[in-house]
């Protein structure tokens, strides 16, 4: 009888043990379902602009990333894209969930803007803002980037492979490594610090280098050599003639 006893009590207990290690695995898989947009991309950026101030940001008309820091005020639909308009809740905001184009320019006035991996994300225009920095490493799909009229003197674009466009005219930039672009088809770079020695520029079948914009006010110059250099790697080298009309730049 002791034995009877005793085996029906380890029975028992092996049963419950069963049950609680199927309820704990239930527990986990729902808590991982509920959880599962923790890996969608996340853009974070700073603004200068006070708590209670607005801005305004367009993204296509097929985005709905969660918003975090900011509240919406109203929303208009544009050909392609929506244009939304925010009011500051926090200077430092977040959007989360894959975007296919963002728009965040003239009105922002961000001082801060970073990444995190985005396999959507193909047009990116963060210009006029007050930008130092920007790297947009962690956006492979990136085909066209404007970051024009800001502060930066660091610009990373080595990881984006498909970037044909890129236009960062009038910052701070004395070095600008492209080596590694090699589908770009148009560089508007005027208006920075740079000389021919830390502009490097890949081989490619046909590229536009829009390199020198008003002689009074652009100062950066290449010489006859670096433009004959640029040439032979496939490009077209220009500068700001008459009546703002782009003309071939030979080199001073």
């Amino acid at each position: 009888m002791k034995t009877d006893s005793f085996l029906a009590g380890a029975a028992k207990a092996v049963f419950v043990l069963a049950a609680v290690m199927m309820m704990s695995s239930v527990f986990t898989a729902c808590s991982k379902d509920n959880n599962d947009d923790d890996d969608a991309p996340v853009i974070t950026a700073t603004t200068s602009k006070a708590v209670g101030e607005t801005i305004e940001i367009q993204i296509d008309k097929t985005d709905a990333p969660e918003v975090e820091g900011l509240e919406k005020v109203k929303e208009e639909e544009l050909s392609d894209m929506k244009s939304i308009t925010y009011k500051v809740v926090s200077q430092t905001f977040r959007l989360k969930g894959e975007l296919k184009r963002l728009q965040a320019s003239y009105n922002p006035k961000l001082t801060q803007i970073e990444f995190t991996p985005s396999t959507k994300l193909t047009f990116l225009d963060v210009s006029d803002n007050q930008l130092s920095s920007l790297d947009v490493s962690m956006l492979p799909e990136l085909t066209e980037l404007c970051c024009d009229q800001n502060n930066l003197n660091v610009l990373r674009v080595a990881h984006n492979p498909k970037l044909a466009k890129l236009s960062c005219y009038h910052n701070q930039l004395s070095r600008l490594d492209l080596s590694k672009n090699t589908a770009l088809e148009k560089v508007f770079c005027h208006r920075n610090k740079l000389i021919g020695k830390n502009l490097k520029l890949p081989n490619v079948e046909s590229g536009t280098l829009y390199f020198k914009g008003e002689s009074e006010i652009d100062t950066q110059a290449l010489t006859k050599d670096e433009v004959a250099a640029y040439k032979e790697l496939g490009w077209s080298v220009k500068k700001v003639g008459s009546h703002y009309t782009w003309t071939g730049y030979d080199g001073e």
